[in-house]
């Protein structure tokens, strides 16, 4: 009998070990209640594009999808496996990836950079880096040099 009951202990204290991984593990949230909330937040980021604005928070971003700020940080870290700040710039880069890849655009890198969110050129230009593995003016470079060899 205290085999059993020591080998059930094991079994309980390595469900719990397992489960205590991560920053919520005591979370009630489900899954699929995870992966809705995942959804609304990705939804309201591509249509409503609030990351266009520098003074995004996380309190703003709770207003706009009635997430709690929680439950946000949570969807980004479980669901995304990311911060809330990276899960943000990734798409401020895209869209700034998108703006310099446009040869009929010919507006300055800082002022792509104001326009995708980011408040300062040292902040676009590191985060750019980060998700490229090029600075902005690389990237714009290599745009038109490989323009220049497809004609």
């Amino acid at each position: 009998i205290q085999h059993l009951y020591a080998r059930n202990k094991k079994v309980e204290w390595l469900a719990h070990k397992n489960r205590a991984k991560g920053k919520y593990y005591n979370s009630s949230i489900s899954p699929d209640d995870l992966e809705q909330m995942a959804k609304k937040l990705n939804k309201c980021m591509q249509f409503d594009k609030p990351w266009l604005s520098d003074q995004l928070s996380l309190d703003t971003l709770s207003k706009v999808t009635g997430l709690s700020k929680h439950h946000i940080t949570q969807v980004c870290n479980n669901y995304f496996h990311k911060t809330f700040y990276q899960y943000v710039n990734e798409f401020r880069i895209e869209k700034a990836k998108e703006m310099i890849s446009d040869r009929s655009n010919t507006r300055s890198l800082l002022d792509i950079a104001y326009d995708c969110g980011f408040s300062s050129k040292s902040s676009f230009n590191r985060y750019f880096k980060i998700y490229t593995n090029n600075t902005p003016s690389g990237f714009r470079k290599l745009g038109r040099q490989s323009t220049v060899k497809n004609q």
